[in-house]
């Protein structure tokens, strides 16, 4: 598929001549606001429309390595996690762990007792 659209890049110049037009005018509420140009509002959507373009093929990628992950016998699941815990902030992740750990010692402890009492 071949994109009409301007790269990026191309759209701050423009952006930028757009808002150099823009003038400060009272809205109904007596606030400034601004009077922008068409040109402004589409610059600013091609630079949406853009990012959003190469999401999606990004997320194209990422369900394809999740696939060759899976065929390659790994679980997914984990594999998502492993990659949620690197991207967590290191205390934290600790902190995490530790709480997990003593919830599990916790909730061991209540079993083997409403066992016990069986």
């Amino acid at each position: 598929m071949t994109s009409r659209r301007k790269p990026a890049a191309a759209a701050g110049p423009e952006l930028l001549h757009a808002v150099a037009d823009a003038t400060p005018m009272p809205d109904a509420r007596g606030h400034n606001a601004l009077s922008f140009t068409a040109e402004l509002l589409f610059a600013f959507v091609q630079r949406v429309e853009l990012v959003e373009e190469d999401i999606k093929v990004r997320n194209g990628d990422k369900r394809d390595i999740y696939a060759e992950a899976k065929s390659m016998g790994l679980d997914v699941p984990t594999l998502k996690r492993c990659i949620a815990d690197r991207r967590m902030d290191k205390a934290k992740f600790q902190e995490q762990q530790t709480l997990l750990a003593l919830y599990r010692d916790r909730l061991a402890e209540a079993e083997a007792k409403a066992e016990a009492e069986e």
